[in-house]
């Protein structure tokens, strides 16, 4: 891949502004999501005790909402950054991706194991390398090894910077949690319309061109 420098700053700044100048939208996205996270979650614990059984279902059924829902929040932004607002029904749009997140959240988690039990480093290190295993999934209908090398190649030089961009949105985002959680529907949207930004970014570079054995020597 050619070199290329993140500008965090940029990012940030163009969630920020499509965040601000889309307010009732992002805000209408995040409370459906809060919905989605802390009600059947909130009913489950209920009837843990009571219905088990019913406990369980309720469980299974929010957690594949939830993840259906995280996946349509990345797509959205990808759409937004590439100038699109789509409906909010859109943020139920991903379900038919979910399997293949699955499998590649949990290739994903092994590597990242397997390298902290080598010191630590090389987890910290591969789970920057292959971080935006979900975004290919969503954006080109990846498979799970695929979007992991695809992640892989997209990271290819710039891992230290990303590292770098991954703790700032961590902050951010920890920042909006300070206040009740309720920050968090302001940083989460910014946070991951600057994400899709930096994908676009990393994805659409041309690869580094090979130079056949004449053209270096004429070089």
């Amino acid at each position: 891949m050619l070199p290329v420098v993140i500008n965090k700053r940029e990012a940030i700044s163009f969630g920020w502004q499509k965040f601000k100048s889309d307010l009732g939208y992002w805000l209408g996205l995040m409370a459906i999501a809060l919905v989605v996270f802390v009600v059947p979650t909130y009913i489950a614990k209920n009837l843990t005790g009571v219905a088990d059984g019913l406990s369980f279902m309720v469980t299974l059924a929010a957690w594949v909402l939830q993840l259906a829902v995280g996946l349509g929040l990345i797509g959205i932004s990808l759409k937004v950054n590439d100038g699109i607002q789509p409906p909010v029904s859109y943020l139920f749009g991903y379900f038919n991706f979910i399997w293949r997140y699955l499998l590649a959240s949990l290739l994903y988690g092994l590597i990242i194991f397997v390298g902290l039990i080598l010191l630590l480093i090389p987890g910290v290190v591969w789970g920057v390398k292959y971080s935006l295993f979900a975004f290919f999934i969503v954006d080109k209908g990846a498979r799970p090894l695929e979007a992991l090398q695809l992640s892989a190649d997209a990271t290819q030089g710039v891992k230290g910077q990303l590292t770098l961009f991954l703790l700032l949105l961590g902050l951010i985002n920890m920042v909006g949690a300070i206040a009740f959680g309720v920050g968090l529907l302001v940083t989460m949207p910014i946070t991951y319309l600057a994400w899709a930004r930096v994908y676009r970014q990393l994805s659409s570079r041309p690869p580094v061109p090979v130079l056949n054995q004449s053209t270096k020597q004429a070089a």
